[in-house]
């Protein structure tokens, strides 16, 4: 929850994500994964709203996180007169085959939602407990320097 009037704050709609698709790329790419936060621009050319609407992580937003084609950290906020509440989703491991076959998705649309490793996790690539502790510890860096005053870096 970032509430108004701290440095992260901010009342554009899409500006408000860029902070933690960046921290949370940052994160990840700490973690030898070759992600990033989609820009605005390349986010919209990206995006197909048909299949965002039948999956969201077969869709691309401004600042979620992509691993190649696919999406692996969907973004979405939650905005009242107090602040903003911003939520991330990883997809770690998601049978993106078995979802595209429910969704009736075309052939050439299946990879998109795939999540971060397809259907199997690679070996010793990456760990739960290692994800949590670096994108927790990134999140808390971030806040810290845009709030130093902050008792803890939480806003």
């Amino acid at each position: 929850m970032v509430p108004k009037g701290h440095p992260l704050h901010s009342d554009d709609v899409v500006e408000a994500y860029r902070w933690v698709g960046e921290t949370l790329a940052s994160a990840l790419g700490s973690l030898d994964m070759s992600v990033q936060a989609l820009p605005p621009d390349e986010a919209r050319r990206a995006n197909d709203p048909h299949l965002a609407e039948l999956a969201c992580y077969a869709g691309r937003s401004p600042w979620e996180v992509v691993l190649g084609e696919r999406k692996v950290v969907g973004l979405s906020q939650v905005r009242r007169r107090q602040g903003t509440l911003v939520q991330a989703g990883f997809a770690l491991h998601l049978d993106g085959p078995g979802l595209a076959g429910l969704l009736r998705l075309e052939p050439d649309d299946r990879h998109r939602v795939a999540g971060a490793f397809g259907r199997q996790r690679p070996p010793m690539l990456i760990d739960l407990p290692s994800l949590v502790q670096t994108v927790d510890a990134a999140v808390e860096r971030v806040l810290a320097e845009a709030d130093p005053q902050s008792r803890d870096g939480r806003p």
